[in-house]
């Protein structure tokens, strides 16, 4: 069985030593080979599961195995790489061909056997565009048919209107209960990640480094128990004041945003910056997300002004306030404070190759390995950011487009992704390549999932 990393971090508060260890998936021994690196999270958009096991041992998970019953078509899906200089077309030739011979061995079962090849989705491809596709005309419903109510909103818009009565009014009623209750579990799922994200963040981080580091395995589990239903009564008493979600929404990506943003820039872009500089900046930025609103709104002239023209203070003023408190806590914190230690700091830049202030430490690489370059792609990478957006924008445009028969906007979407797609080409994927001599240095993370792996084995 191989872990996934989030499922590590919460129930085996990341201990490199489960690996080896006998598990029971129900009732069912497995012994734990791995942990699967964090960006790893399965094929499946929106399916993350907690763990791997191989598709031979559906028997014991599941209780059942029709791997035998060739009629049976539940292992809809096989992930792999392709082969260096295997083209998609050639793959999906090779796989048609291996159909073609389980026709003939099978021709009852495996009649017209044909094979796809595409990048993992929502059930890879079969309802991903399908699902794209729903969601998209049920927003442009409620864009088209509810516009005259937006305008009537004003700056008052209640955003929260819109999506119920879009569902009461253009879904019918068996798909709405299935469409409710696949958002309830969307909505439980977030739920879960993050009452399980609590406890490894208060276990391992605060008590098991500074308050008691010899304490037995019960006393971590019920640590455990308490950081989660500490966490959910939280939820429940923000949740009774709070009168508007979009409120909190626009507070999330106004207020609370600006008040990581910096530690979160710094991070990448300065040498001298430290985890007591990132401590202190988070610290002020969520404190003064929560108080710089308040105080906005008691500033009567800011009031006036904002209904005169129109103007959202959260976002033209808040953001910036915040964002401005919070860099002064990252600057406090990292200059009175030691800096990182320079190994640390010459391993990250072999790795990452940052862009930024980083003149210290790059010389001494040089030093060390006089043929280590520095990243020289600032501008052309800004540039493909901006084009990329572009290209999005459009992407996301032109289905809206035909979908409310608005075809010269339509012609023009596409116009702007062949244009977009063409720079993109030349600015960005004929560039990739020119990136493997990041790989020169080899080096592993220490305790990631590859050395797990092999410790393992």
């Amino acid at each position: 069985i191989v872990l996934t990393h989030a499922y590590w971090h919460s129930h085996f508060h990341d201990d490199p030593g489960v690996v080896g260890r006998v598990v029971q998936v129900n009732k069912s021994p497995f012994t734990i080979v791995g942990v699967a690196p964090p960006e790893f999270r399965g094929t499946l958009v929106f399916f993350s599961p907690d763990f791997f096991v191989p598709m031979v041992n559906r028997q014991q998970v599941e209780g059942k195995n029709e791997l035998n019953e060739r009629g049976k078509r539940w292992v809809f899906s096989v992930m792999g790489h392709l082969k260096a200089g295997v083209t998609h077309e050639q793959a999906i030739a090779d796989l048609n061909s291996i159909g073609a011979d389980l026709e003939k061995s099978y021709p009852k079962e495996d009649n017209d056997l044909t094979f796809t090849l595409g990048a993992p989705s929502l059930y890879g491809h079969r309802l991903g565009a399908p699902m794209k596709a729903f969601l998209t005309g049920l927003t442009v419903l409620a864009l088209v048919f509810f516009s005259d109510t937006i305008r009537g909103m004003g700056t008052n818009m209640d955003f929260e209107r819109i999506l119920p009565e879009a569902l009461a009014r253009f879904v019918p009623t068996g798909l709405l209960g299935i469409l409710i209750a696949g958002l309830l579990a969307a909505f439980m799922s977030n739920f879960a990640a993050t009452v399980n994200a609590a406890p490894p963040y208060f276990v391992n981080d605060i008590y098991k480094q500074y308050m008691n580091r010899h304490a037995g395995p019960k006393t971590y589990v019920r640590l455990s128990y308490l950081s989660s239903f500490v966490v959910v009564l939280l939820g429940v008493v923000l949740g009774w004041y709070v009168t508007s979600v979009n409120g909190i929404v626009i507070w999330i990506v106004t207020s609370l945003w600006g008040g990581y943003a910096a530690s979160n820039i710094l991070k990448w872009y300065w040498w001298r910056f430290n985890g007591y500089g990132y401590f202190w900046g988070m610290v002020v930025g969520m404190f003064s997300s929560t108080l710089v609103p308040v105080a906005i709104a008691r500033i009567s002239p800011l009031q006036v002004f904002a209904r005169t023209h129109s103007v959202n203070l959260d976002v033209s003023l808040g953001f910036g306030v915040v964002f401005l408190f919070s860099l002064i806590g990252c600057l406090l914190g990292t200059l009175l404070s030691q800096p990182q230690d320079e190994e640390t700091l010459k391993d990250f830049y072999r790795r990452v190759r940052p862009w930024g202030f980083w003149g210290p430490i790059l010389r001494k690489v040089q030093q060390e390995d006089p043929s280590f370059q520095r990243n020289k792609d600032f501008w052309r990478d800004v540039f493909n950011i901006v084009i990329g957006m572009v290209w999005q924008v459009a992407l996301v445009a032109l289905p809206m487009y035909i979908v409310t028969w608005r075809m010269k906007h339509a012609a023009l979407a596409a116009v702007i992704i062949a244009v977009t797609s063409l720079i993109l080409k030349y600015t960005w994927y004929d560039h990739l390549k020119e990136l493997e001599h990041i790989n020169q240095y080899n080096g592993e993370p220490a305790g990631s999932a590859k050395e797990l792996s092999s410790a393992a084995g």
